[in-house]
């Protein structure tokens, strides 16, 4: 036979009613910028130099990148570069850049992934900060 706990499950006000609305809405939305801002951080830390490093390495001139597959589980970041007689070369990121960094470029450029996983940090931060704010909190 199995016993019911006899303590109350730990219950945080802040995630009640129309506060605890607010404080869901609020999370989701700030988690947008965030995702956004990951995004570019990697654009212009990463892709961009290591694309125009390869190219000037090259003789080429780097142009832009591209998203392939991003809706499959192998999405990858595809430097676009052009010869001086106008033909185009592509050259994937992962052959640049370490294993790790490229893990960390997909996982930015995937904003279907950043955005849900910034929500959640940002939730979890805000129950921190309640905690720490308010001590008779469970």
């Amino acid at each position: 036979m199995t016993q019911l706990p006899s303590a109350r499950a730990a219950e945080l006000p802040i995630w009640k009613g129309r506060r605890g609305v607010i404080n869901a809405v609020a999370c989701c939305v700030l988690a947008v910028p965030c995702a956004f801002g990951v995004f570019f951080m990697a654009t212009r830390t990463t892709i961009v130099p290591a694309c125009t490093r390869y190219a000037t390495a090259h003789g080429l001139t780097y142009t832009d990148f591209k998203l392939v597959g991003v809706k499959q589980n192998d999405s990858a970041v595809v430097c676009l570069l052009s010869r001086t007689d106008g033909t185009n070369e592509e050259m994937y990121l992962n052959e640049l850049v370490p294993f790790l960094t490229n893990v960390w470029v997909e996982f930015a450029m995937g904003l279907e992934i950043t955005i849900p996983a910034f929500a959640v940090l940002l939730g979890l931060a805000r129950v921190g900060w309640y905690k720490l704010t308010n001590p008779t909190a469970d």
